[in-house]
């Protein structure tokens, strides 16, 4: 019994605390760019192009699951009341490998941050000119991903699916897988006529993912 209630509880408190470490660690770094270069990295606006949906659905997916996992720990209870999934939710393997993803997930999101210091960039400016001291990394994480933050963010969301898999937590999840194939493959874009043919070589020798 004592173990059931331990492993409930961390289910309910983890899935919580590594959203808000990403979180927390995504508005610090922009704090700490923006004290750097003088500019906002955030370019993610809602506007009526791409991108701008993109912010849109990264808002809707992130305020949906952050107020899930706090009503959780409020009261775990209300699990039963957005459609679990039971054939998951009985297996004590699902999640565990839920656990392991979300703290991978979490550590190459930080990793990704801390390699990629000031380049730090949300989204695409407006303008080239707002973004002049962008540069290529290829070192970390970036030697064998091109987007390992996204990367991260991915198995962070299927982690916390597979501790509390429900159909809030699926829709959620795939919302994200969605958006972020979305958004790498404009930034990529961006990116080749930025840097020109070092992100081309780049970008033939490592691959999106992994």
């Amino acid at each position: 019994m004592i173990d059931f209630l331990t492993t409930a509880k961390m289910l309910t408190i983890l899935p919580f605390a590594l959203s808000a470490i990403l979180v927390g660690a995504m508005a610090l770094r922009t704090v700490l760019v923006k004290i750097r270069t003088g500019q906002n990295p955030n370019y993610l606006k809602a506007s009526d192009d791409v991108m701008g949906f993109c912010a849109k659905m990264y808002s809707v997916s992130f305020i949906v699951m952050v107020l899930f996992l706090i009503g959780r720990l409020i009261d775990p209870s209300l699990d039963i009341l957005v459609g679990p999934i039971l054939l998951l939710a009985s297996k004590p393997m699902i999640a565990f490998s839920g656990i392991i993803l979300g703290l991978v997930g979490v550590m190459l999101c930080l990793w990704a941050m801390i390699v990629i210091s000031k380049n730090w960039r949300i989204g695409i400016p407006e303008s080239a000119e707002n973004d002049d001291e962008i540069a290529l990394v290829t070192s970390g994480p970036f030697s064998v991903s091109r987007n390992p933050f996204f990367l991260g963010v991915q198995l962070l969301f299927l982690g916390i699916f597979l501790m509390a898999p429900s159909a809030i937590t699926l829709a959620v999840s795939l919302l994200i897988f969605c958006t972020v194939n979305v958004q790498v493959r404009e930034e990529e874009a961006y990116l080749v006529k930025k840097i020109g043919p070092d992100y081309e070589t780049y970008f033939s020798k490592v691959r999106r993912w992994i």
